[in-house]
């Protein structure tokens, strides 16, 4: 990648990124931050260069150990797996749904800001990991603010899945739990 594309990618990751800020805080002239050419939505996959050490970071705190139920058996390397699994997988079975639901017609656009809003979401759901590994939080707190960054991260997704595809609240609420349920089927596999 020369220098010239490195910056681009670099200024339209940042303007992705305030973006998919923006629609955090329900604004929706955030969408207007994001490129939603052919080019922005096969950039929009390099984000996993911007989350994978955070998902690595945060997936990989002993929740088990820390609750002093035992040690449990989480892996980087099956973090990783099933990160990119997860990173591929989802626009597949999305473009699938998506078809089967007569709702893909903005496709592209979904997925462009499912992407960069990813970065948002891994780094909210970073923080209790944060906050247990610096003795900030005890491991009950944490995992209590993990959930309630679940549901926040969950109507998140909601939010720009009913934006990005102009779809009704409970089509939206369904694509997302279906979002859901594949990462929980993935994770599961993977241990």
């Amino acid at each position: 990648m020369s220098e010239r594309q490195q910056n681009n990618w670099t200024q339209e990751a940042l303007n992705s990124i305030i973006g998919a800020f923006d629609l955090l805080m329900r604004d929706e002239q955030g969408l207007q931050k994001f490129n939603f050419s052919a080019d922005g939505f096969w950039r929009s996959f390099g984000a996993i260069v911007l989350i994978a050490p955070i998902y690595l970071f945060a997936v990989n705190t002993d929740w088990n150990a820390a609750l002093g139920s035992g040690p449990s058996n989480h892996s980087a390397l099956k973090s990783l797996i099933s990160l990119c699994i997860l990173w591929v997988g989802w626009p597949i079975i999305a473009l699938y749904l998506l078809r089967a639901l007569s709702c893909e017609k903005y496709y592209a656009r979904y997925i462009t800001v499912f992407n960069w809003t990813t970065v948002i979401g891994v780094v909210f759901m970073a923080i209790p990991s944060v906050l247990l590994k610096v003795g900030l939080a005890t491991p009950q707190a944490a995992v209590f603010l993990s959930n309630m960054l679940l549901f926040l991260m969950l109507y998140f997704e909601w939010y720009i899945t009913s934006k990005t595809l102009a779809t009704p609240m409970g089509l939206s609420a369904a694509i997302v739990s279906a979002d859901f349920a594949v990462s929980l089927i993935v994770s599961t596999i993977l241990g």
